[in-house]
């Protein structure tokens, strides 16, 4: 008789650890991002466009949370993400970054000299483009041959050119790409 017992009780009173992993802060994205978020427990995740967000996030319940976010307004935008384990302790954090949902307008798109084409004459093409952010890369593409800005296209403003020698007497299609 004379027995007796000891019990503890562990209570969980620490948040989870909560990291957003997509889209970066201060990147720029298209129209759709996915967001990504990691906990160091298990945890479900919601998210939103105001603090305290109540929409569960597609892939929840466990380390790794993440969510399709589709139709982005162009602009600037922010999202939170509220995170809450087993022991109802939550954690919020939010990320934002730009939504560049316009593609690069182009005009005057030109070469020089126009015509006649001469083998090893220097022939320089030239576009313009705008863009509501910044253009990052642009490539020009002639025949099998790519040249990409940064690098081989130069930039003057919103002035792209490449100058090329020795071309071949042909008949060539060549195209321009921003990004």
């Amino acid at each position: 008789l004379g027995q007796s017992s000891t019990w503890y009780v562990l209570t969980d009173i620490l948040p989870p650890t909560l990291i957003l992993t997509s889209p970066a802060g201060g990147s720029i994205t298209g129209p759709s991002a996915i967001l990504n978020a990691t906990t160091n427990e298990f945890t479900t995740c919601r998210y939103g466009t105001s603090p305290s967000p109540t929409i569960q996030m597609s892939q929840t319940n466990g380390l790794n949370h993440s969510q399709l976010l589709t139709n982005l307004s162009n602009g600037p935008t922010t999202y939170y993400v509220n995170c809450t384990d087993v022991a109802g302790n939550t954690v919020e954090k939010n990320v934002s970054w730009f939504v560049d949902a316009i593609a690069p307008q182009y005009f005057n798109i030109a070469t020089n000299p126009a015509s006649p084409a001469y083998y090893g004459q220097t022939y320089q093409f030239n576009i313009t483009w705008t863009d509501n952010t910044n253009i990052s890369e642009e490539i020009f593409s002639i025949g099998n041959q790519k040249y990409m800005y940064p690098g081989a296209v130069n930039r003057v403003g919103n002035v792209f050119y490449i100058t090329l020698t020795n071309l071949a007497v042909d008949i060539y299609n060549y195209t321009w790409s921003a990004y």
